[in-house]
């Protein structure tokens, strides 16, 4: 017969991390008799993401939560499909794992791909840090942009955590690469104040040219070019 488990606990140092600990026991069903256990899972084995690809002339549709599945697809985009230049992301409600996400950002940067977001796209959490790998940013208006802070360290969100603290380090990293040292900084921590980790901010127009998210606005009726 199967054991049972009791007081199971899963815990992640924090959101960079690619190890999350579990810790519990373990209860024989027939004798009674528990079992303490204690293990380390590298979290890429459980953030693969559910993410879908598809190639459209020069440019490829990404939709789907990203993870560790979506590196691996953009890697394989990049060596074998070098004719696609715009990433475009569609209905992206965030990432599996952010440790992973920056670098399948830095893929995308580093092949010189732009990035899309469609006036009818949901781009959420995750999927804001990967539109801004694009080498070129564009926002059609209607596009929903949303950020919010993200959960946890020992079950602290992010916003209360102190700015010197170490796990905002890796997104701090990242976003000064995409956005440069002063837009990615604090789009970082505007980020953090716009919403808990539970809820969204909806990103307006004003927002998103003046963090630099896009470097191409485009309006119903006409383009905005924000350099």
């Amino acid at each position: 017969k199967k054991a049972k488990y009791s007081k199971l606990k899963v815990t992640k140092k924090d959101r960079a991390s690619f190890v999350i600990r579990v810790t519990g026991k373990l209860k024989n069903p027939e004798t009674g008799k528990k079992i303490k256990i204690s293990s380390e899972i590298n979290e890429v084995v459980i953030s693969g993401g559910k993410s879908v690809l598809e190639i459209k002339g020069n440019e490829v549709f990404l939709s789907g939560v990203l993870g560790a599945i979506t590196y691996k697809q953009i890697k394989d985009l990049v060596t074998n499909h070098p004719k696609v230049k715009t990433l475009v992301l569609t209905d992206v409600p965030g990432s599996m794992n952010d440790a992973v996400n920056v670098h399948t950002g830095r893929l995308v940067r580093n092949a010189g791909l732009n990035t899309k977001a469609l006036k009818n796209s949901k781009i959420h959490s995750g999927g804001v840090d990967l539109l801004a790998a694009g080498n070129e940013r564009i926002v059609e208006e209607g596009a929903e942009i949303g950020v919010h802070t993200w959960c946890c360290v020992d079950d602290k969100p992010a916003v209360d955590l102190p700015k010197d603290h170490p796990a905002h380090w890796n997104l701090i990293s990242y976003l000064t690469e995409m956005l440069g040292a002063k837009k990615g900084v604090d789009f970082y921590f505007y980020t953090l104040q716009a919403a808990p980790h539970n809820d969204v901010h909806k990103m307006i127009k004003k927002e998103i040219i003046d963090w630099n998210l896009a470097t191409k606005f485009i309006e119903a009726k006409k383009n905005i070019f924000n350099k």
